[in-house]
C-alpha cells in the first residue's frame, strides 16, 4: 500500500499542502496584473450631438411641403407681436403659414420674441406675426445626429424627425385652417 506524506512524491500523487500554495500564489499574480494593467476604470465621454445643417434643413423643409401637396416660397420678414422682425426659411404658396428653422445664434438674437423651447415637449411651437402670419418654429438642437463614430443617432433620423415635423404641421394645422 502506497501513502501520502506531505511534502513527497509517491505513486505520481502531489501533497495537497504544496498543491495550495501554488494555487493561491498563481491566484495572486493574476489579481496584481488584472488590477495593475487595466488602471481606474475609465468613462466615455458624453457623444457629441451635431445639429442639421440649415442648408440641409431647408431641402427637407421643401420637400416635405411638397410632399404634402403646397408649393414652397422662399421665406418672408414677418414682424412678431413685439415689434421683431423674423425671416422664415420658407412660406407655404397663397397661405399665411411659414417655417423658420431656427439656428442656435438666431434663437439669441430673436431672445424673448420667441416662445420658450421646451426639448421635453414633442408639441409643435408656432408664433403668430402681424398680418395674420403664422410660423412653425423647428429649433435646430431638436434635429441633431452623432457625427462620430457612435452613431448613437444618425443624420437619417434627425432629417426623418424634422420631415414628420413639417407634415404634422401641414395635415394638423394648415389643412384645418387653424389659427392659432
Amino acid at each position: 500500500m502506497t501513502t501520502l506524506t506531505t511534502g513527497s512524491r509517491a505513486a505520481g500523487w502531489t501533497s495537497w499542502a504544496g498543491l495550495g500554495r501554488g494555487v493561491l500564489f498563481l491566484a495572486a499574480l493574476v489579481c496584481l496584473a488584472l488590477t495593475t494593467a487595466c488602471g481606474p476604470a475609465q468613462t466615455r465621454p458624453e457623444t457629441a450631438l451635431k445639429p442639421l445643417e440649415e442648408r440641409r434643413a431647408r431641402g427637407i423643409i421643401e420637400q416635405a411641403v411638397l410632399d404634402n401637396g403646397y408649393r414652397p416660397l422662399k421665406g418672408r420678414v414677418v414682424k412678431l407681436a413685439d415689434g421683431t422682425d423674423m425671416t422664415e426659411d420658407m412660406a407655404l404658396e397663397g397661405e399665411v403659414y411659414g417655417i423658420a428653422y431656427i439656428s442656435a445664434r438666431e434663437a439669441e438674437m430673436l431672445g424673448k420674441s420667441l416662445p420658450k423651447r421646451n426639448p421635453e415637449s414633442e408639441q409643435l411651437r408656432l408664433v403668430r406675426g402681424t398680418g395674420g402670419a403664422i410660423i412653425l418654429l423647428l429649433w435646430e438642437a431638436d434635429y441633431r445626429y452623432d457625427a462620430g463614430e457612435e452613431h448613437t443617432t444618425t443624420a437619417v433620423a434627425a432629417e426623418g424627425k424634422l420631415s414628420r415635423d413639417v407634415a404634422d404641421f401641414i395635415l394638423h394645422v394648415v389643412k384645418q385652417r387653424k389659427k392659432r
